[in-house]
């Protein structure tokens, strides 16, 4: 009888030992999912913009839910990696291995910095395992952790774009493109803007923006048109932007971030990101105003008005990137309309993370608008 009692108590302890311990490795099994699944997501706010910031804020974010990494038992690992299929562009990562479904560790060496430009992050946390009576049983050690990667995503906040497109006769053929194989600038741009659209909408296929709004202005002859106003119909900007035809006339910038500044401030999407890009191949330019000297009375009244309308963009705007296309750069006062003003374009963006960037050839705007588009999907996300 005292055996059998003896047998009974002791399995009875084993299994209320193992019953506690289990409950304090699955209390602490969930705390370890929780915190690194709140750091990725919090150091992934940062990128593409910031490694240095996306380390600090996913670390800070585990030490928050109880995984200290000044602890020497607690272990947090933060690791960069790169997720797109974008071919090589600037200000965003590229894979090497393309064809990869994989994300690729960034860089492929080394320590990622800032000027890595990486577009994922993966934190991993990791400490001995509580156990008060399993060890009496001769149960070792259990060790406790979780890991999660988090990549640049559209939808955590709502976020509003106005695509402004030149429509300018520069933005039409070129003098000698003819043939099937020959694109005018006017369609490289439909097709980025296309690119940069999907990338909002999730891919191709999707036919909504989901809490996201874009809104299509074009402008030319000192006219600005909107094309589609802000809706969340991916098909419908889309359709918008395919729209876009017979580029004609001169420039005038002006008119376009006034209305983008107009538009803006009348959409009504609380606390969402606001971005503005903005593309256009020559300067603020009248026709019959004269293509050399200094005396272009009618080009630096319009550049004035262009410099007058930016503080309003600014104000209604979290973000602005500019995109130049061509290869000529002048003076602010040159009267050649096929240059860039670079000063200007640059005074109009906005950042960061918006900045300028200058396209010699109009085939790579494709590549360029789908790294803003990555960049404006890590700066909407939040903690």
């Amino acid at each position: 009888m005292m055996i059998m009692f003896a047998a009974i108590f002791t399995i009875t302890m084993v299994m209320g030992a193992l019953v506690v311990d289990v409950g304090l490795w699955l209390s602490e099994r969930r705390s370890a999912v929780k915190a690194a699944d709140l750091a990725a997501l919090a150091g992934s706010q940062d990128l593409p913009a910031s490694v240095s910031k996306a380390r600090e804020s996913a670390l800070n974010w585990a030490r928050l839910n109880g995984w200290d990494d000044s602890d020497p038992d607690v272990t947090v690992t933060v690791e960069f990696f790169c997720s797109n299929t974008l071919a090589q562009s600037p200000g965003i990562c590229y894979k090497r291995g393309a064809s990869n479904p994989d994300p690729e560790r960034c860089p492929l060496t080394g320590e990622a910095t800032d000027d890595d430009f990486c577009d994922s992050i993966r934190v991993a946390v990791h400490k001995p395992g509580t156990h008060i009576f399993s060890r009496f049983f001769g149960m070792g050690d259990i060790a406790e952790g979780a890991a999660a990667m988090a990549a640049l995503s559209f939808g955590m906040v709502g976020t509003d774009v106005v695509l402004v497109i030149d429509k300018t006769g520069s933005m039409g053929p070129a003098s000698g493109c003819t043939g099937t194989p020959c694109r005018t600038r006017i369609e490289w741009a439909q097709q980025a803007a296309t690119a940069l659209v999907d990338r909002i909408a999730g891919g191709s296929g999707s036919s909504t923006l989901g809490d996201n709004h874009v809104e299509v202005i074009t402008f030319a002859n000192g006219i600005a048109s909107v094309v589609q106003s802000f809706s969340s119909s991916a098909t419908a900007v889309r359709n918008a932007i395919n729209g876009i035809s017979n580029p004609a006339g001169d420039t005038a910038i002006a008119p376009a971030l006034t209305q983008a500044t107009k538009d803006l401030n009348a959409h009504t999407h609380n606390d969402s990101y606001r971005v503005v890009v903005l593309l256009s191949d020559g300067r603020n330019y009248v026709n019959g105003d004269p293509t050399s000297g200094t005396i272009c009375n009618a080009t630096h009244t319009r550049r004035a008005k262009t410099v007058n309308a930016i503080p309003g963009l600014h104000a209604a705007a979290d973000t602005v990137y500019t995109v130049g296309v061509g290869d000529q750069t002048g003076t602010w006062d040159s009267c050649n309309p096929w240059e860039l003003d670079t000063a200007l374009l640059e005074d109009i963006a906005e950042g960061p993370p918006g900045d300028y960037t200058q396209v010699i050839d109009a085939s790579t705007l494709p590549a360029v608008f789908q790294a803003i588009a990555w960049k404006i999907g890590g700066r909407a996300l939040t903690q």
